[in-house]
């Protein structure tokens, strides 16, 4: 249950047509500081790591992946574990307040 309502700067905005902002910039507006503020609180990482387990990793060293793009990498649980599996690890999002907030992982 929210404790607040959001508002103003905490607010997405989609007009009446949400589709529509599907091929602009508009993503760049998705991620407001209220919400990158919460992102980590929002994530359970811990859990979230338990239940990944080494999934991911293991299948990247079975293919021989040695360099990983992270997109989307948010404020960078994966890019970090990746880099300490000995992965060469790139990290990339459309949001620059994700990529400045980085996670309490990273």
């Amino acid at each position: 249950m929210r404790s607040r309502p959001i508002k103003g700067q905490d607010q997405q905005r989609f007009g009446d047509d949400p589709l529509a902002v599907r091929d602009t910039d508009h993503y760049k507006e998705e991620y407001v500081t209220g919400f990158v503020d919460k992102w980590d609180e929002l994530i359970d990482w811990k859990r979230r790591y338990l239940s990944e387990g080494g999934f991911f990793v293991e299948q990247m060293k079975a293919r021989g992946v040695r360099e990983v793009l992270d997109v989307a990498t948010g404020t960078g649980f994966h890019s970090v574990r990746l880099l300490e599996e000995g992965f060469d690890t790139v990290s990339a999002d459309g949001s620059p307040e994700m990529l400045a907030k980085r996670s309490p992982t990273a």
